[in-house]
């Protein structure tokens, strides 16, 4: 588990979307931070997923959700949520903080915290720490055949995607372990398999 380290400089990401992955069509939210071009899957609930994947897509309920009620009482107790921070992981959760303008923070699932950054247009971002420890990088083959995204070719990179994020192979193939075991198999190439390195 991490912890914020005195001066250490957060990084930003970016949500690009929610996506069905494996066999049983778990849904991943996917992060991805520029600075490294990596990425950070979040594994939601078909609920939660859904309700993400609405807002994303701009179909979501004519009232005000509790986001957007949230926000409005904040401000009108003249607070505001300067950003939504991914502080720490562990054992495959994702530990979630709200940055408010008083200097305080508040605890939240991630759930929650996607949620609320896309209703507000609020700024996400995390710890680097947990980048070390999750971050994963996806072949450009990998990106349009799972997401339907087309990436930009990194100079450096295998072409299969066979980079090490965190610089930490043992935790590579722990955390490609966890993938796996959530039916996410695709994430990872067949390279791999034969042991020539972790995909992540």
């Amino acid at each position: 588990m991490s912890c914020e380290i005195p001066g250490a400089e957060m990084r930003s990401l970016n949500l690009l979307g929610v996506y069905p992955v494996g066999p049983e069509h778990f849904l991943c939210a996917l992060l991805h931070t520029p600075e490294q071009n990596l990425f950070l899957p979040i594994w939601l609930s078909p609920f939660s997923g859904g309700k993400l994947a609405a807002l994303i897509d701009d179909v979501g309920p004519l009232n005000p959700s509790i986001y957007e009620t949230y926000l409005e009482t904040l401000k009108d107790l003249g607070a505001q949520v300067q950003a939504v921070r991914i502080a720490s992981y562990y054992e495959g959760v994702f530990h979630a903080e709200v940055l408010l303008s008083t200097d305080s923070k508040v605890d939240t699932s991630m759930s929650d915290a996607l949620l609320l950054a896309w209703t507000g247009d609020i700024a996400l971002e995390v710890d680097p720490q947990v980048l070390r420890q999750a971050g994963i990088r996806i072949s450009a083959a990998d990106a349009k055949g799972i997401f339907d995204l087309d990436l930009p070719v990194v100079e450096g990179d295998a072409e299969d995607g066979s980079v090490s994020a965190s610089g930490d192979p043992e935790a590579d193939r722990d955390f490609e372990q966890l993938m796996k075991s959530l039916g996410a198999d695709d994430l990872f190439t067949s390279d791999d398999e034969d042991g020539d390195g972790a995909a992540n």
